[in-house]
């Protein structure tokens, strides 16, 4: 009875109630859901709070204010960052207000700056030491291994498809786009025709699988239309019981598909939309997981791989990867590698700091540079100011108290210095070029929490 759950934007909040549960969109699209009868509310707690992880979003605009007004606030997530180290900014700008003030002081700090199509944009991950340091006051974090240490582990492989007929493969090479260019049309529709290009081909591996096996369950995961459409249409030929979830599911039918495949044996298979089905969802029936399309967001991939890999999963979970090489496949792949290695010594603390692995050093060249640019200007440049800033005591005490350097509009500006390859070879044999950390002289910030009492 003390409980409310909104489920429309007519309702409104009875006053008696202690709790009150809304979804995000509700709140964004009425603000009069961010208070009740005048009132902010004394706790907040967002879950998959990794969803306000665009600064300049709708949703993170309308739920960060109610944050910041509440006297407590929870944020909960199994991946809070999941492309690179600024999509913390929100999270970290509600849970301590006064102490990041600026997100482009800390894209600037924390983050690799550079322009695309004449924006600003931050990408990637420095100082993982000093943000680590930093998370390590307000963020507790478990790994799955913490907690489940008896689920079975997961294994990956990549499966080649081969795109025989050679006009085919050459419309859907990649070599026209940017480099970076993962977000525009050119790419976007390069993604598209090589998903359907691929369709047929996944098609029939999953028929392999489905005859090599008469019992293994197993999710495939698409993430366009059509190509979820030709996948099915061949589940219909084989006479393949299954279940299809995607973005046009109603949420019923969602849960009573889920039941039908968990529990009837004669469903083989789900078929999945990536980004609707990558959360919420327990599909341990299954052991067997095949991606007919990749998508270039790690965690969202992680996560999609984890509705069968979770409690409850008693075999180990077989992940393939369909990849269409010669295409804009092999530039997810690399993406997705660069991402994993910039967030993986952010986010995992038993991690070597800046460590990476030999093999994945390439992978991050790109991102790397500017970080080589930084330990060459040294020395042409004044020595740093050092601020301390400090937390009398995060658990409930005064405000934060912070000396705040003003970032000056030529050094947002500034445009970054080009090396050639053996200069930045050279660079990166000096060790505090690599990884700036809190006892770097590149390091112009002193972090200190004294919690008290």
């Amino acid at each position: 009875q003390a409980v409310q759950v909104v489920r429309s934007g007519a309702n409104q909040l009875y006053p008696g109630k202690d709790f009150y549960i809304i979804s995000y969109d509700l709140l964004q699209r009425h603000p009069k859901f961010q208070e009740c009868n005048g009132k902010k509310f004394e706790v907040v707690i967002c879950d998959e709070s990794h969803l306000l992880k665009n600064w300049h979003a709708q949703r993170t605009c309308q739920v960060v204010p109610v944050l910041e007004a509440a006297r407590r606030a929870v944020l909960i997530s199994g991946s809070p960052a999941l492309n690179n180290a600024f999509e913390l900014y929100p999270q970290l700008s509600a849970l301590l207000p006064d102490f990041f003030t600026c997100p482009n002081a800390f894209g600037e700090r924390y983050c690799c700056r550079d322009e695309w199509r004449g924006q600003v944009r931050f990408t990637g991950s420095v100082r993982p030491k000093e943000l680590r340091q930093i998370l390590s006051g307000i963020c507790v974090r478990r790994s799955k291994g913490e907690v489940l240490s008896e689920l079975p582990a997961k294994r990956w492989r990549t499966i080649p498809l081969a795109l025989e007929v050679p006009s085919v493969l050459d419309s859907l090479q990649c070599s026209g786009l940017q480099e970076d260019d993962l977000e525009g049309q050119g790419y976007q529709s390069m993604y598209a025709r090589v998903g359907l290009a691929k369709a047929d081909l996944v098609a029939d591996y999953i028929e392999t699988l489905v005859d090599s096996s008469q019992d293994d369950k197993m999710l495939v995961f698409f993430h366009h239309e059509m190509v979820g459409n030709i996948i099915e249409n061949k589940l219909k030929q084989l006479k393949v019981a299954h279940v299809r979830i995607d973005g046009k599911t109603p949420q019923t039918q969602r849960d009573s598909d889920v039941a039908r495949f968990q529990d009837e044996p004669c469903v083989r298979i789900a078929l999945l939309s990536i980004t609707t089905c990558c959360l919420g969802l327990t599909l341990t029936a299954a052991s067997t997981i095949v991606f007919a399309e990749l998508y270039s967001v790690p965690k969202i991939m992680e996560q999609a791989e984890d509705r069968a890999h979770r409690i409850g999963q008693t075999k180990s979970v077989d992940v393939h990867y369909l990849v269409a090489h010669g295409t804009v496949d092999d530039r997810i792949l690399a993406s997705l590698a660069k991402k994993q290695v910039e967030l993986r010594p952010l986010l995992d603390s038993n991690k070597a700091d800046g460590a990476l692995p030999d093999g994945a050093l390439p992978a991050v060249r790109a991102s790397a540079r500017p970080l080589a640019q930084n330990a060459a200007m040294r020395g042409k440049t004044n020595a740093p100011q050092v601020r301390t800033v400090r937390s009398p005591a995060l658990s409930g005490g005064p405000p934060i108290a912070r000396e705040e350097k003003q970032v000056s509009a030529a050094c947002s500006k500034k445009q970054p210095i080009m090396l050639s390859d053996s200069e930045e070879e050279e660079i990166r044999g000096q060790s505090s070029a690599i990884a700036p950390t809190m006892d770097d002289s590149d390091s112009d910030v002193e972090v200190s929490f004294d919690c008290g009492t």
